[in-house]
């Protein structure tokens, strides 16, 4: 009976092999995805590098005056633990609505 079903699985494609054969029907195997060709495509976008380099700037800033100040480590925690208490506030009805489903 074990072997009826891998015998099954084995015949039938999977969902990625599936939209591997449609996006190389006919063309060339060695094709850019289409998620690679949106990201090239917003990366040369005016604007993109500065957007993607903030965070990582705003880390260092974070770092260095951790490290300077000490004391803006408890700001920082205080501020992300005020950020989180209003998210979960605000996914509460979500939550609840899920939990009740």
């Amino acid at each position: 009976m074990n072997s009826e079903h891998q015998d099954q699985g084995s015949r039938s494609p999977s969902k990625c092999a599936e939209v591997m054969a449609k996006m190389t029907a006919g063309g060339d195997a060695k094709q850019p995805c289409p998620m690679s060709e949106i990201l090239a495509r917003a990366s040369r976008t005016r604007g993109f590098k500065p957007l993607a380099m903030t965070p990582g700037l705003l880390c260092v800033i974070a770092g260095v005056a951790i490290i300077f100040e000490p004391q803006v480590l408890v700001w920082l925690m205080a501020t992300a633990s005020i950020v989180a208490g209003i998210a979960l506030l605000a996914g509460a009805p979500f939550f609840s609505k899920l939990a009740m489903s």
